[in-house]
């Protein structure tokens, strides 16, 4: 019997180990599940991530003299969370989109938030985001950024009216950290001075200086007078 190509090949496959050992299915993995054809629609992350690497640092005039020219740093990074391993299946990892925001004040002004979140094996596939392949850095060195004060409440206010407008949603949050930065920035009104009582005109009391003045002066003279009457008196006893 002559050896044809396809018994060459079928020889080995049939002695290998994993051949004459049957590896058991889990229940996730008999579940159908439906593989995405095209890519989901874009996400706020994807915006922001995008106008991020897109746009140069600029500033916002209208709202300059409220910290619109403060320089602000913007870190991104990706954490990564390994799926499950069980023997040759393994489970897709999830990679947290994740940004952190450091602002010039005293007190420290930071603000962490995860924007997205995304479960799959390969950054090339069809339902992979965006910023899967654009943020490739590690929380260790993350992908620094700056960008002004100004320019990120512009941007994050229109990014927050598109996604939804809920107390827990991250932007909102995103948002209300940005105006209390703002807020910090804004310039305080000067102190009203206290109310002082008028000040009397000069010539009027001028008047009543002379005046007190003279009547001390005429009960001075007065009281000289009496003084002199009575030690003349006194005299006068005397030589009686």
């Amino acid at each position: 019997m002559a050896k044809t190509s396809r018994t060459l090949t079928s020889r080995p496959a049939r002695h290998s180990p994993l051949m004459r050992t049957a590896v058991p299915l889990r229940p996730r993995d008999l579940a159908s599940r439906r593989q995405p054809s095209t890519r989901a629609r874009a996400t706020p992350a994807e915006f922001f991530v995008r106008s991020l690497l897109k746009y140069a640092p600029a500033f916002d005039p209208h709202i300059a003299g409220f910290g619109g020219e403060v320089e602000c740093v913007v870190r991104l990074h990706v954490e990564v969370i390994e799926g499950e391993a069980e023997g040759i299946f393994v489970d897709p990892s999830t990679y947290n989109l994740v940004v952190r925001f450091e602002m010039p004040l005293p007190t420290g002004g930071t603000h962490t938030a995860k924007l997205d979140s995304w479960c799959g094996i390969d950054f090339d596939a069809p339902d992979a985001p965006l910023w899967a392949g654009r943020v490739r850095a590690a929380p260790t060195r993350p992908l620094l950024l700056r960008h002004s004060l100004g320019w990120l409440w512009t941007n994050i206010q229109a990014i927050d009216h598109r996604a939804a407008r809920c107390d827990g949603d991250v932007w909102c949050r995103i948002l209300r950290f940005l105006n209390c930065v703002k807020e910090a920035y804004r310039p305080t009104p000067p102190r009203p001075s206290p109310i002082r009582p008028r000040p009397r005109p000069r010539g009027r009391d001028t008047e009543l200086r002379t005046g007190l003045e003279g009547i001390v002066q005429e009960l001075a003279v007065l009281h000289l007078d009496s003084g002199v009457e009575d030690l003349a008196d006194r005299m006068e006893a005397v030589k009686i």
